[in-house]
């Protein structure tokens, strides 16, 4: 994940985003990444979103906006300690209900669970409360 994340910075993908939940605008514009998470990490223990919650109902928008090379290194190293968080133009929006994201210049590069999906459109998202049951 770290050297997908080098490669990425260093090829310049960054893509022109819209995101809305519940049909009001909360992100457009440039993002090297957006990322919808109800979990704190992905990719082998990355904290993306440290204050998320599997159990709470509740998504968070993390976007990682236009940084500049250093800055975006910066913000790939803290991704293990969480703290790219507080970095200016990281972004961390709480979201709830539908939330529907759109690229305007390309495909959207999708990751779930770690399966990688390519779509052209428009990705939608919905927290299912108490949508999976796990056994004590």
């Amino acid at each position: 994940y770290p050297l997908a994340g080098v490669a990425a910075l260093i090829s310049n993908r960054m893509g022109r985003y819209t995101v809305t939940a519940d049909g009001r605008a909360i992100h457009q514009g440039a993002a090297l990444n957006i990322t919808v998470a109800n979990c704190a990490t992905f990719g082998g223990g990355m904290r993306i979103s440290p204050r998320s919650r599997p159990d709470d109902g509740v998504l968070e928008q993390v976007v990682i906006g236009r940084l500049g090379l250093f800055r975006a290194l910066l913000a790939l190293s803290r991704l293990y300690g969480g703290t790219h968080v507080g970095m200016r133009g990281v972004t961390v929006t709480p979201l709830s209900g539908r939330v529907r994201i759109a690229r305007s210049d390309g495909p959207l590069l999708i990751e779930a669970d770690g399966q990688s999906f390519t779509a052209v459109g428009e990705l939608a998202v919905e927290v299912l409360p108490d949508g999976l049951g796990l056994l004590n």
